[in-house]
């Protein structure tokens, strides 16, 4: 018989009898009893969970209490249980002690049959025991999900599939291999769910494209190399014609195939070969079976570019394509449409990768496998954070703001894959929903969607049609229905029956976020998505080891937390939330802090998930950039007050904003992403945008941003050096100057870019002047190189001979010294490029001439391998150390140390890109300290013993890091599998 495990855990304040005693918060109040209470009665604060679901099986139930006795029994409506004591690991049984922390207990499955409650208490032994009071324990009724999922019966090799909304109705082409229905159009009401009878379409249907006016199904015939046109909605053959052949005069098949988004008559295809590398020979335009004479011949024998796929613009004049045929894919093709023909304009965007892309006419914008491109600025303007590794098909839908895909992915050394819809925002890139279908191994499991994901299409209000195609560990291919809440809350659903699915929970904000030691006993709102009575909050939690804590849900928005703070380790607890009904983690975690009861340095940790930060004097607000995992401020730049700790002002950005720079006067803040291939200018302090560059040199582009740093004399200047991520090595752009986002002309060449002496210019750092620029290697060490700055642009003038700045260590610019800082502790006077000194230290550096100070945050020989760090300050001038502050229980590994305010520090940390299935967690700490942060206390306070200085000690994940994995995961994705496994649009 399944049982469950009850957990009770005690809070020991003071020792006032023999046993687990002392005093902290009440009796529980979950259902209240009437129970008589003597002095020594063991008393409840809360069970976690206080619901289960009914038919659940085994799990762990923790009540958190006080007072409990050697020979406690657990009661469940007054029935003693055989009870067991456990240890504050509350898997691991122990002897029962006066330091007993926990008791567990087992609970028989058929008490969870039926909806309803039952009364847990706890007594204590006689002589003079006594009982608690009651929590109420909640059995609820079986979840129900609110996404549903149906497969079409009768089809199991669909090709293509395409969405009639003027008729109602679906349309998929079925391969030649389909055991029931081979070569046919089948149309399917989504509604019904059933399929109609198949219509013969000739040899092997397979791309499907509906005309402007939904009255002509075109279909690309592979195995008779031909076109067919269908009468719709009757699916009455109507006109066809043969592709044209390749150039060794081999037939050919469509490999793109799109009707024109105005006429009716007019269809686009490129003529090639499935399989073959490259794909495509050549684009055409038709006009009903008459081809136009002009077209854009195939790469090869035929003298013209790879493009391997196409999609018409905003009207009948514009065609896009690319290529996916090599890595480094050669940008965006456009192509010019007229009376004649169809010829290409240019092919220029190198290392932008689009592939089987749609085209929004509302935005101008291609989506391609998680990554949005501007085809007409040739640049890359976001991307949505889908899993690296699996497969999945996307769709746009506008007029909801949303991009879907549904996504598979495996989690590390194992066979099993997961089958998940993933929802983004189309304007902010923020992942808002994931629904779990189930799983799979080596194509058997739960999983409610089979085979692996092809095409994907929006129907009706809230509906999803998927194909999918037979393949090892995911299993056999299919047509699937899903519809529901997941793809459009705000409506109801078409269809409310099928295979129910839940969505994963997901944490904006906890409410407080930190406590201190002897606060005993706080209630924490946890604000969010989708809970349900079943959500539990979890501490620090996975799948082997549950340690809830007591939690009410008040809605699917909000839960209310008991945290008995003196029952809990003093390192930051990570928050999840478990739903037991769906046996499902929420998609994020946040991090509840307790902070010391005293002492002169106060720190105010918040939940932002940061990748850079600057502060701004004028407005007096510190900025921080936040990726698109941050619970409540995803892909945005957020104004800080770090006086009070709170949130003055948000705006969302482009995704990853991972260099922030505050402009000379306060005028402008500059943003450059790891998601996109823009700067961007945003006006102080309303954030609103001014200027958008994309980040190109004279010789092309886009790149991605090394390093950006505003001048420090004219507020409109901002030098930007540009990489290409994954390559060896990135800085391969060189340094651009913009103004107002305009790249100045003359560009100072990257590795083997030219110059005599090849540069890695990777991060920046300006002199007291806007003439005077300096960079260094952070790939590995390196010399500081001299740039002078000129109104046409920028040139190397020098490099220094000596290493001054080691591998993914960042510099740093002091204007009031005009000195150039390396985070290895080394200083430089940019205008001769000689090492003037070293503060024998090393870390994060933030130097503050206003103080005469240097801060550097490292960790001293005692404190590597924990999360405990060390701030040193020492005298700018003359490198000595003065005064040091320890920073304990951090959560994460610090990436950045910025100066703000006339007493403060911020670190922001960061946990490591987060994954499906491990979560990210990141941090911003203000520090507080009038003493420290101060120019009060002479170098000649140090203590005349030998201080240890900090060092670099821990895994610092650098932003080069950041870039390298971020644009990797795209890169993969956009050349996710060989090219007989594409999925075909």
């Amino acid at each position: 018989m399944a049982r469950y495990t009850l957990v009770l855990l005690c809070v020991i304040a003071t020792l006032a009898v023999a046993g687990c005693g002392g005093v902290l918060g009440t009796s529980g109040s979950g259902g209240g009893g009437s129970e008589t209470t003597p002095s020594n009665a063991p008393a409840l604060i809360g069970l976690a969970p206080s619901t289960v679901s009914v038919g659940a099986s085994t799990t762990t139930i923790i009540a958190y209490g006080s007072n409990f006795e050697p020979g406690a029994t657990l009661e469940w409506n007054g029935t003693a249980l055989t009870t067991t004591c456990v240890g504050t690991n509350i898997l691991i049984p122990t002897s029962c002690t006066s330091a007993t922390t926990a008791l567990t207990a087992s609970v028989p499955a058929t008490d969870f049959t039926a909806a309803g409650t039952a009364k847990v208490t706890v007594s204590n032994p006689n002589p003079g025991g006594g009982t608690s009071s009651s929590i109420n324990f909640t059995i609820t009724p079986a979840p129900v999900g609110n996404t549903w999922i149906r497969a079409v019966a009768g089809i199991t090799a669909p090709n293509n599939i395409v969405w009639d909304n003027a008729h109602g109705k679906l349309y998929t082409s079925v391969a030649s291999t389909d055991p029931v229905v081979p070569n046919t159009i089948v149309a399917i009401d989504p509604v019904a769910g059933t399929a109609a009878a198949p219509v013969a379409a000739g040899n092997n249907p397979d791309l499907l494209s509906i005309s402007s006016d939904a009255s002509y199904l075109w279909a690309g015939l592979d195995g008779d190399n031909t076109v067919q046109r269908f009468l719709l909605p009757g699916l009455t053959k109507d006109i066809s014609f043969s592709l044209p052949l390749d150039w060794s005069n081999n037939p050919q098949q469509a490999v793109a195939l799109q009707s024109a988004p105005v006429s009716p008559h007019t269809i686009a295809l490129i003529a090639g070969h499935w399989g073959w590398s490259p794909a495509g020979d050549g684009v055409y335009v038709y006009d009903d079976a008459t081809q136009r004479p002009t077209f854009v011949p195939g790469w090869g024998a035929g003298g013209g570019p790879m493009i391997d796929w196409m999609q018409w613009g905003a009207d009948d004049s514009t065609i896009y394509g690319d290529q996916y045929t090599t890595l480094d894919g050669g940008g965006i093709a456009t192509m010019n449409v007229t009376s004649s023909g169809v010829s290409l304009t240019n092919y220029k965007g190198e290392g932008l990768n689009p592939t089987i892309s749609q085209y929004e006419k509302s935005n101008g914008v291609l989506y391609s496998y998680g990554g949005a491109y501007d085809p007409a600025r040739l640049t890359q303007v976001g991307q949505f954070d889908l899993p690296e590794t699996g497969a999945e098909a996307c769709t746009a839908d506008p007029t909801l703001n949303r991009y879907y895909c549904v996504t598979t992915y495996s989690t590390d050394g194992t066979d099993v894959t997961y089958f998940e819809l993933w929802v983004f925002d189309l304007k902010t890139y923020a992942l808002v929903n994931r629904t779990f279908f189930g799983t799979s191994t080596q194509g058997q499991g739960s999983s409610s969607v089979t085979g692996r994901p092809s095409n994907l299409v929006r129907w009706g209000k809230t509906g999803l049609a998927l194909t999918t195609y037979s393949a090892s560990y995911y299993g056999n291919g299919g047509v699937f229905l899903i519809d529901g809440a997941a793809i459009n809350p705000n409506a109801a659903p078409d269809v409310s029956s099928g295979a129910s699915s839940g969505s994963y929970a997901w944490l904006s904000s906890l409410s407080p976020d930190s406590t201190t030691t002897t606060s005993g006993e706080v209630t924490v709102t946890i604000k969010g998505t989708g809970f349900s009575p079943d959500s539990t909050a979890c501490w620090n939690c996975s799948y082997i080891q549950f340690q809830l804590l007591p939690t009410t849900y008040v809605s699917s928005t909000q839960l209310n937390v008991t945290l008995p703070v003196a029952a809990l380790p003093t390192e930051p607890l990570e928050i999840s939330v478990f739903d037991q009904g769906a046996n499902l983690f929420s998609s994020n975690a946040l991090t509840f802090t307790v902070l010391p009861s005293s002492g002169n340095t106060q720190i105010t940790p918040l939940n932002l998930c940061g990748l850079a930060m600057a502060w701004d004097a004028n407005s007096q607000l510190l900025y921080v950039g936040t990726a698109d995992y941050d619970g409540a401020y995803p892909n945005s730049v957020v104004a800080v007050d770090g006086n009070s700790g709170t949130i003055a002002k948000t705006q969302n950005v482009a995704p990853e904003p991972i260099f922030l720079s505050d402009s000379a006067n306060g005028q402008y803040l500059y943003v450059a992403y790891a998601g996109a291939t823009n700067l961007t200018q945003l006006a102080l302090p309303g954030l609103n945008t001014t200027a958008t560059g994309v980040l190109n040199n004279s010789q092309g582009g886009p790149w991605v941003p090394g390093d950006m740093k505003s001048a420090p004399v004219d507020p409109h200047t901002v030098a930007v050096t540009l990489i290409k991520p994954g390559w060896d090595p990135q800085a391969l752009g060189g340094v651009v100057i913009f103004d107002d986002g305009v790249a100045r002309p003359d560009f100072a060449p990257g590795w083997t870019g030219g110059q005599t002496v090849p540069a890695l210019f990777d991060t920046l750092a300006w002199s007291s002047s806007d003439q005077l620029l300096a960079s260094a290697p952070n790939e590995a060490s390196g010399p500081l190189y001299e740039l002078q700055v000129n109104p046409s642009g920028v040139a190397c003038l020098n490099q220094g001979t000596a290493t001054f700045n080691s591998g993914g260590a960042e510099i740093h610019s002091d204007f009031g010294t005009g000195f150039i800082y390396s985070d290895d502790g080394n200083v430089a006077d940019p205008t001769t490029g000689a090492i003037v000194g070293n503060y024998q230290a090393s870390g994060l550096v933030a130097a503050d001439s206003s103080l005469n100070r240097v801060f550097i945050l490292g960790q001293t020989s005692a404190q590597a391998n924990s999360n405990n760090f060390t701030i040193e300050s020492f005298d700018e001038k003359t490198f000595a150390p003065v005064s040091s502050i320890t920073l304990n229980n951090l959560s994460g590994s610090p990436i950045e140390l910025v100066r703000w305010g006339t007493s403060g520090l911020a670190v922001l940390t960061s946990g490591g890109l987060p994954d499906v299935y491990e979560n990210a967690s990141g941090m911003l700490y203000l520090v507080k300290d009038s003493t420290f942060v101060s120019n009060l206390q002479p170098a000649t306070a140090i203590p005349a013993a030998k201080q240890e200085l900090v060092q670099h000690r821990w895994k610092r994940l650098s932003k080069r890091e950041m870039l390298t994995l971020a644009h990797q995961v795209a890169r993969n994705r956009s050349t996710c599998c060989g090219l007989n496994e594409l999925p075909k649009n």
